[in-house]
């Protein structure tokens, strides 16, 4: 369950005993214990018998170029990994925080699912507006983060001719721009006591006016569906841009038109604490019970909503995290290993160092200064990796935050504190070892 809900998975217990998986999990074992035994195994195979049993080999030092080159690798692979997860989880916090040109706290939406449902509307706004922690109610044909629909309009460009275009647009009520926060940068909002504006207003918003290159916005001309026997309708209000998509994509150009009654409902909630929120919920849920009786009520916050876009890379970035711990753990137990093969090697060299005067820390210095510099070597295509990949990455969003060098120096610092931590190990139990030992058969 753990693995399912990490990785948004629906595995189940009995696929692991399905017979590709185990045969799949036979092959990978028979394979890895081959290769992972061959080099050994043909080394010491090549040993001539007579001579090992004469003690005079056995403790070969092999290819230590080789070794050198594989820990590099191993090491390049766990700083990607960890410059990775970091850049991954600073685009999320940054897609969490990013101002959308809303206000997107406590923002409920609840979709309406029928004409029936739709002739309820104003009973159900009335009932939720006698709330006192809900300060406005609206409806949209769709909300941010839903994306809006295409249409071919006529539309007057900046030198007052008449073209067509096709441009994003949805449906709204009167109080929709209250309801979301979305600030006028010009004009009105629509307004009841305007009568032609139900027929014969539009709003757009900043990315709009820029495309038509207007310097006077207000009073544009705009008729609709692109039908000459429609009259135009006229711009009488100028919204700031907000982000009516994900932030994968750049802000489109979108003009608005008024209805009283539409299928996305908002409900703009400001409670004090998380109990108001829970009542208010609650009482959400009675009215909506009281005028729709047998509809499931459904409904949820436009701030998770739209992270909810970004599921994918939420996912991506769980199993970086996931991985970099695997291959820290790796890399510490290959260092381990090497340390141990180190000291063992070196066991005589220490004894002589010893006895001419060197100290514990000048050993411990000799033994991890290697490993150090190995770390050091694999930084740097670690590090030209990390920015290029994941430069990549951060193009995919239109909005996205820009790489945080100070990750490539953290990283760095925390496996070189890993590596001599992990060689330190084997490093002091050497220099504290009696010299007299390892001298012993010289």
């Amino acid at each position: 369950p753990a693995f399912n809900q990490a990785f948004d998975l629906e595995l189940s217990r009995s696929q692991l005993f399905s017979l590709p998986i185990l045969l799949g999990a036979g092959v990978i074992l028979l394979l890895t214990g081959i290769l992972g035994g061959s080099y050994p195994a043909f080394y010491l195979s090549s040993f001539k018998p007579i001579t090992i049993l004469k003690g005079k080999q056995g403790s070969g030092t092999g290819n230590p170029k080789f070794r050198m080159a594989l820990v590099t690798l191993q090491f390049a692979i766990t700083l990607f990994m960890i410059i990775g997860t970091g850049i991954i989880y600073d685009q999320m916090n940054y897609l969490r925080d990013k101002e959308l040109g809303f206000d997107k706290n406590h923002l409920m939406t609840i979709s309406l699912q029928s004409r029936e449902d739709l002739d309820k509307y104003s009973v159900f706004r009335q009932k939720l507006l006698q709330n006192s922690t809900i300060s406005s109610v609206a409806s949209a044909t769709t909300l941010p983060g839903q994306g809006a629909g295409k249409q071919v309009m006529s539309v007057e460009n900046s030198e007052g001719v008449v073209d067509a275009y096709g441009i994003d647009n949805y449906r709204v009520d009167y109080e929709f721009f209250t309801a979301m926060g979305v600030d006028f940068v010009e004009g009105r909002n629509f307004s009841l006591e305007y009568g032609t504006d139900s027929t014969l207003a539009a709003i757009v918003n900043e990315s709009m006016v820029k495309r038509m290159g207007w310097q006077d916005p207000i009073g544009k001309r705009i008729q609709f569906q692109g039908n000459d026997t429609l009259p135009f309708a006229q711009v009488i209000g100028v919204v700031r841009d907000f982000h009516q998509r994900s932030l994968y994509d750049p802000i489109s150009a979108l003009v608005f038109q008024p209805r009283t009654s539409n299928p996305e409902v908002v409900v703009r909630v400001n409670p004090q604490n998380n109990q108001d929120l829970s009542s208010t919920i609650a009482s959400v849920e009675q009215s909506w019970n009281e005028v729709y009786p047998g509809s499931p009520f459904q409904f949820e916050f436009i701030d998770v909503a739209f992270m909810e876009l970004y599921h994918a890379d939420q996912v991506r970035a769980r199993i970086f995290t996931l991985f970099s711990v695997l291959m820290i753990l790796i890399a510490c137990l290959g260092l381990l290993g090497l340390a141990s093969f180190t000291a063992e090697q070196r066991t005589k060299e220490i004894g002589v160092r010893k006895i001419l005067g060197a100290d514990t820390s000048n050993i411990v210095i000799l033994l991890t200064r290697n490993f150090v510099f190995l770390v050091a070597l694999a930084s740097i295509p670690a590090f030209i990796a990390s920015w290029y990949f994941m430069n990549k990455w951060l193009e995919t969003f239109s909005y996205h935050t820009h790489l945080n060098y100070k990750l490539f120096a953290l990283s760095l610092i925390v496996v070189l504190i890993l590596t001599i931590l992990t060689t330190s190990f084997h490093a002091m139990k050497a220099a504290l070892s009696n010299p007299v030992k390892s001298l012993r058969q010289e």
